[in-house]
C-alpha cells in the first residue's frame, strides 16, 4: 500500500509539472489569447458591432523579423496585456488561406507588421505605426506609446463625442480627408538574408533600390536583395 501511494504521489507530481510547464509556454506567447484567423475575425468584428468596442486587428507572418520583434516586446508587455480585456482583437496571417489574404488585401496590407483600431460605432480602421524612423534607424514604439496610440484611435467618431455634451461655441470645420493612395508600383524584394518585403517601389538605381512598406521607406543595396519581383 505503501508503495502504492508513492507511485500515486510521483504520478500526479508529474502531471501538475506538465501542466505548470504548459502555462508558462502559454503565458509565453504573447498571441495566446488572441482568436486567429478569417472565423476569429468575423468573431471579433460582430463583437465589436453588437458590444461597442474597440477592434484591434493584426497581421503579420511567422518569417518577418519586425513581427517577432513586436510580439516579443510590445504585444507582450503588462501595458498591453492589460489593455486587452477592454478590447475585441484578432490576429491574421495572410499566408494561412486565401480568406485571410482576402481580408488583409481588404485592409490594403503590403508589408508586415500592420496593426489596425477600428473605433467603436465605426467601419473605418486606423492604421498604427509601430515603428517610426530615428536618423538612419528605425525605432518601436515603447509599449506605453503603442497603448497610447491605439486609445486615441479607438476614440468614437466625432460626432458621436459632440452628442454626448454641449455644442462647441465656434465650430470646429472638418478638413476633407484625402483617400488613401493605391499602391501603383508594388514590388517584391527577396533579400539575401531569407526576409521578404512587400511594397511601393520609390526609386530604383544601379546600386540601390528604395521601396515604401507598412514600417516606412527602406532603401537596400543591390548586394543585400537576392530577386526583385514586379
Amino acid at each position: 500500500m505503501r508503495r502504492a501511494g508513492r507511485v500515486l504521489a510521483s504520478i500526479l507530481a508529474a502531471g501538475a509539472l506538465v501542466l505548470a510547464v504548459a502555462g508558462e509556454g502559454d503565458a509565453r506567447d504573447p498571441l495566446a489569447l488572441w482568436p486567429r484567423g478569417a472565423s476569429g475575425y468575423e468573431k471579433a468584428m460582430r463583437a465589436h458591432q453588437s458590444e461597442a468596442r474597440p477592434l484591434w486587428v493584426y497581421v503579420y507572418t511567422t518569417w518577418c523579423p519586425y513581427c517577432r520583434r513586436l510580439n516579443d516586446q510590445i504585444l507582450g508587455s503588462d501595458a498591453v496585456r492589460e489593455t486587452l480585456s477592454s478590447v475585441e482583437k484578432v490576429a491574421i496571417n495572410p499566408e494561412a488561406g486565401p480568406k485571410e489574404r482576402a481580408i488583409a488585401d481588404t485592409l490594403g496590407v503590403t508589408g508586415y507588421p500592420a496593426f489596425f483600431v477600428i473605433a467603436p460605432g465605426s467601419d473605418e480602421p486606423q492604421k498604427i505605426h509601430p515603428y517610426r524612423k530615428a536618423g538612419e534607424e528605425w525605432v518601436m514604439m515603447s509599449p506605453a506609446e503603442f497603448v497610447q496610440a491605439c486609445q486615441q484611435a479607438a476614440q468614437p467618431p466625432r460626432e458621436e463625442r459632440a452628442a454626448s455634451g454641449p455644442p462647441p461655441e465656434k465650430p470646429e470645420k472638418a478638413s476633407r480627408v484625402p483617400p488613401p493612395v493605391q499602391p501603383t508600383n508594388q514590388v517584391t524584394l527577396f533579400l539575401v538574408s531569407g526576409e521578404v518585403l512587400i511594397g511601393e517601389l520609390v526609386s530604383e538605381t544601379a546600386d540601390e533600390v528604395t521601396v515604401q512598406s507598412a514600417t516606412g521607406t527602406l532603401t537596400f543595396r543591390r548586394t543585400d536583395i537576392q530577386t526583385v519581383e514586379r
